[in-house]
């Protein structure tokens, strides 16, 4: 781990995070590697659908710890990971599906940032014959990698040294001026990335080159909420790349919606607004998520609190956040929502909905998704990250 130096790893936030919540660490058996998972994973265990994040290329699951602090102290099952060393988009949604069968994860609710976005689309196109995932919030991602050309071969990332590694993902981080809440989330994600030694970093960089590209059918087909979260500031994605993302699920064509789309706007927050604008960021996740409070698929507790955004944030000890722009994706009945005061009062006042009679026969008689069961003597051991004994 790097030495802790920036604003935010010297915060009483951080350090009570680190301090209070343990990491955990599992090994399996992927072909002829050992995959390591390193994770967090906090809050009420009876709660079987949480939400799980998956970091940018820079970052480790210590960039959540603002969303893990504050939702589960309103009762949510948060997890958060780091990325195991796996060399193609393919074998980590398989050992990804081995994770959530070893933690009895049925289902989930996925955020995912920049690459972590990315892989977290791959994972619902991986399992869409048994669908896993129900619902997906996408924050300054790609649909697909050719926006990272390279002119490096491949099999060259793994011979590089360190450092090199190191300043090609740097390449991607904003510059010049900037609020001081997005550079100390700038510092803190360096931070990150100093902590990944050279074969973490040639992996990540080989999950962001390797050439592939979302096939949207597959994901718009099954019934998930989508959210796509946006910083309208700068970040580190290529012109074009947001519209992309918004024709693939925001987007309607001949009046019909192509899926259950929504667009989170923070007019700033810069590439990691999870750390620089978290209060706002965690309203949108609470509301994508209340429809499904009260179901099997809620992430969070039965009886658990229901305050305003407001609490969330006071359970962090900030102050309540600006108000962010939140709409439903257009479409011939439907128009934008209000702002975000709205949509949080929406949030703790709404009840989740009711299925119609057909439907919810539909669902009652429907079969548990099929998991990828592991046989007893290949289950791997959940275990405290020994390794991590960083003193704050």
């Amino acid at each position: 781990m790097a030495t802790l130096r920036s604003d935010i790893s010297q915060s009483k936030e951080y350090k009570s995070f680190r301090s209070t919540i343990s990491r955990k660490r599992v090994t399996m058996h992927h072909h002829d590697d050992e995959i390591v998972w390193k994770f967090y994973d906090h809050g009420p265990r009876d709660v079987k659908c949480p939400l799980i994040f998956l970091p940018p290329v820079s970052g480790t699951a210590d960039a959540f710890y603002k969303q893990i602090m504050a939702l589960t102290a309103l009762g949510y099952r948060c997890v958060a990971i780091d990325y195991p060393m796996v060399w193609s988009h393919e074998d980590f949604c398989h050992c990804f599906l081995r994770l959530l069968d070893m933690l009895s994860i049925d289902q989930a609710h996925l955020f995912g940032a920049s690459l972590g976005g990315f892989l977290a689309q791959k994972f619902v196109e991986y399992t869409h014959n048994t669908q896993r995932v129900k619902s997906l919030t996408l924050c300054n991602s790609f649909t697909d990698t050719s926006i990272f050309h390279s002119t490096t071969p491949m099999f060259a990332l793994r011979l590089m040294p360190g450092f090199m590694l190191k300043r090609m993902i740097m390449a991607g981080f904003p510059d010049g001026n900037m609020e001081a809440e997005i550079a100390n989330s700038v510092d803190f994600m360096l931070e990150q990335l100093d902590g990944l030694d050279r074969d973490e970093l040639a992996s990540r960089l080989t999950l962001c080159t390797l050439e592939s590209y979302v096939l949207p059918e597959k994901i718009t087909s099954q019934a998930i909420s989508i959210m796509l979260m946006e910083s309208l500031d700068q970040t580190a994605l290529a012109p074009g790349v947001r519209e992309e993302l918004q024709k693939y699920y925001i987007v309607a064509e001949s009046n019909i919606l192509r899926s259950e789309g929504r667009l989170a706007q923070l007019k700033t927050g810069g590439q990691f607004p999870f750390l620089s604008r978290d209060e706002e960021v965690n309203m949108f996740i609470r509301v994508l998520l209340q429809p499904f409070r009260g179901t099997r698929y809620s992430a969070c507790a039965d009886g658990a609190s229901t305050n305003g955004a407001g609490s969330a944030s006071a359970s962090a000890g900030h102050s309540a956040p600006s108000s962010p722009t939140i709409a439903r994706a257009p479409s011939s009945s439907s128009s934008a929502t209000s702002p975000a005061a709205a949509a949080a009062a929406s949030a703790n006042s709404a009840p989740a909905p009711t299925p119609a009679p057909a439907a919810a026969a539909a669902a009652a008689a429907a079969p548990s998704p099929a998991r990828n069961i592991l046989k007893p003597s290949d289950k791997p051991l959940i275990e405290e990250d020994d390794e991590y004994d960083e003193t704050l």
